[in-house]
């Protein structure tokens, strides 16, 4: 198994080795660029096999992932006065979930996207 490990997740495990036998307390918290490390590796590589190579508790690494990888939310204006016949509003979460309004003629603007869909 250890030939098909690409020399990036190598570069990487060993930077975390170096860190680990370095470290004066077995509690002390992973540094941030060695996370940062891990999740870009999560981009080409499954998340199952960056853990256990670099032998990080997957719910961890995972957490970490989904944090670097999580969008803010992005808003636009949506001018209702040229609303005057049929219309159709689709919004989209990160997580994949959607939210489709239509209408016709003028919606009321603060009716449209209900707030408990972008929480």
């Amino acid at each position: 198994m250890k030939d098909s490990i690409v020399p990036q997740i190598e570069a990487v495990r060993e930077q975390f080795e170096k860190w680990r036998s370095a470290r004066t307390n077995r509690r002390e918290p992973i540094p941030g660029e060695l996370w940062r490390a891990a999740v870009e590796l999560c981009r080409v590589h499954p998340i199952t096999s960056v853990s256990h190579h670099l032998r990080l508790c997957y719910p961890d690494l995972k957490k970490h992932f989904s944090a670097a990888m999580a969008q803010p939310y992005q808003f636009m204006e949506i001018d209702t006065a040229c609303l005057t016949g049929p219309w159709l509003i689709e919004c989209t979460r990160s997580d994949g979930a959607k939210l489709r309004l239509s209408g016709n003629g003028r919606p009321p603007v603060t009716e449209v996207v209900p707030r408990d869909f972008l929480s």
